[in-house]
């Protein structure tokens, strides 16, 4: 079975089922750089990820009004 290491910024609703049909056919790994962002209205459970995920550890901040995010 092929692996695949998808990098993404956040788990988004629409993006899920993409992830979890491909987690069907090949080895997915999905590393998440935040687990939500503000502003962002949606909410994604860990239950709804039911593929193989990573968050990194991150700092964020905001500068002039925009949000900032810094992955170790």
């Amino acid at each position: 079975m092929r692996k695949i290491l998808i990098f993404h910024n956040i788990p988004a609703p629409y993006r899920l089922p993409l992830f979890r049909r491909l987690s069907k056919f090949y080895d997915l790994t999905v590393v998440f750089l935040q687990r939500e962002e503000k502003g962002r209205l949606w909410k994604i459970k860990d239950k709804e990820l039911n593929f193989s995920y990573v968050f990194l550890s991150r700092v964020s901040f905001s500068l002039f009004n925009k949000n900032l995010t810094v992955n170790r």
